[in-house]
């Protein structure tokens, strides 16, 4: 058995074929004269192999090996002289091997560019989503661009009165908005009425996040409505939480002799959609009862 040149077993392993059909060209290498890549040497000489022994150094069955060697004939890769009766000559064409090789290669160099191009595109197309869902915070918050208009003559100051302006909705009105489909600035409003009315006016505009969900699904339920119509609501439902002796009322703020959690400030119990227009049924009762008092 000739030695033969390490580079030719890697084109067959860089081919991208098959592996029984690698194997069948493996052993069919170890057979071939590294000159000639003839088994035999010469046309006619004493040698040969049978299918039936290539089938055995390759590891696959005899009518596996014949199916794959019909593939590589096909392919131009083996030339197969067949001998009466079993021994049969076989010629490796090198060159064949190292162009399929260099093929393979080559798509295989073109798909991974390929796809490393398509994974930054994704990449970059997430990254500009998620600087243009973060960009009306910014623009919000970021001064006024200067114009090119030519500078104004200066004038004397004259006193005017300071006018409040609306401060710009923080970044969890944004995400809230954009979950409900809804205006940022009505989502902000609804949520800080809601929290001046729960807990009072003391809540950092940052710190009322915690409350949109209940708040924002109890809106929904109830078709929503105008943000100050349910903010009057909820004013009543507390009133009546924290002044009513309805045993409801009182179960909420935890008073009697069972001792419960005061809940007469929880947003999730007062804006229950289930039970939130029983209770404003009884808060309007109660303020009927106060007022004709």
């Amino acid at each position: 058995m000739d030695v033969q040149p390490l580079h030719v077993f890697a084109w067959i392993v860089d081919s991208g074929l098959r592996d029984s059909m690698k194997a069948l060209a493996h052993a069919l290498l170890r057979r071939v004269d590294r000159h000639t890549w003839r088994w035999p040497k010469r046309h006619g000489a004493q040698g040969g192999v049978t299918v039936a022994d290539l089938a055995d150094g390759a590891g696959l069955s005899r009518r596996h090996a014949a199916r794959c060697l019909r593939v590589l004939e096909d392919l131009g890769l083996v030339r197969t002289t067949f001998r009466p009766f079993e021994v049969s000559e076989y010629e490796l064409h090198a060159d064949a091997w190292k162009s399929m090789a260099e093929q393979h290669k080559a798509e295989r160099a073109e798909e991974r560019h390929r796809t490393r191009t398509e994974r930054i595109a994704r990449f970059n197309e997430r990254r500009a989503a998620a600087r243009q869902k973060a960009r009306p915070v910014d623009r919000a918050a970021a001064p006024p661009a200067p114009s090119a208009a030519p500078p104004a003559v200066a004038t004397p100051a004259i006193a005017t009165p300071a006018v409040a302006t609306p401060a710009a909705p923080p970044r969890w009105a944004w995400k809230h908005a954009q979950r409900i489909d809804a205006a940022p600035d009505t989502v902000f409003a609804l949520v800080g009425g809601a929290a001046a009315a729960i807990l009072g006016a003391g809540l950092r505009p940052e710190a009322q996040g915690g409350l949109a969900r209940p708040v924002l699904r109890l809106w929904e339920d109830r078709g929503r409505p105008q943000p100050a119509l349910l903010i009057q609501e909820l004013e009543l439902v507390c009133a009546w939480a924290r002044e009513s002796v309805h045993p409801d009322a009182i179960g909420l703020r935890g008073a009697g002799r069972i001792p419960q959690p005061d809940r007469s400030k929880d947003a999730g119990t007062l804006c229950a959609p289930a039970s939130f227009q029983q209770r404003l049924d009884l808060a309007r009762a109660h303020g009927l009862a106060q007022r004709q008092a």
